[in-house]
C-alpha cells in the first residue's frame, strides 16, 4: 500500500484511538470522513466479519456476501452483529436479512 491509499490513511488517523489488549480497530468505511470511525472488535471477531464481507474500492466501504452495500455505520454493525451469531460457512443465515 502507498500512501496515498485509503486504508493506509485511515489507519494512521486512528491510531490514536485506544483498542483493549486484544482487539482491533476496524474501518467499516475508508471515506475520508469516516477514518475516525472505528469499531472495536475482539480479533477473532474482527478476523470473522472480514470473512463475510468483500472491500468495494469504488465505494471504499464492504459489501456483504450477498453484495449489499455497508454504507453506515449501523447498517454495518447490524450486519457484523449477525454473523457473529452464526456457525462458520452457514451463509443461509445471512440470505434472510439482506
Amino acid at each position: 500500500m502507498d500512501a496515498s491509499d485509503p486504508k493506509r490513511r485511515a489507519n494512521s488517523a486512528a491510531s490514536h484511538i485506544p483498542a483493549p489488549k486484544g482487539s482491533h480497530r476496524h474501518h467499516w468505511s475508508y471515506e475520508e470522513e469516516h477514518w475516525k470511525d472505528v469499531i472495536i472488535l475482539p480479533i477473532a471477531e474482527h478476523c470473522k466479519v472480514h470473512r463475510y464481507t468483500i472491500y468495494d474500492k469504488e465505494h471504499l466501504q464492504y459489501r456483504t456476501v450477498h453484495g449489499v452495500l455497508l454504507d453506515s455505520r449501523e447498517l454495518a454493525e447490524k450486519y457484523y452483529a449477525i454473523v457473529l451469531t452464526i456457525e462458520d460457512g452457514i451463509y443461509s443465515e445471512l440470505q434472510k436479512l439482506f
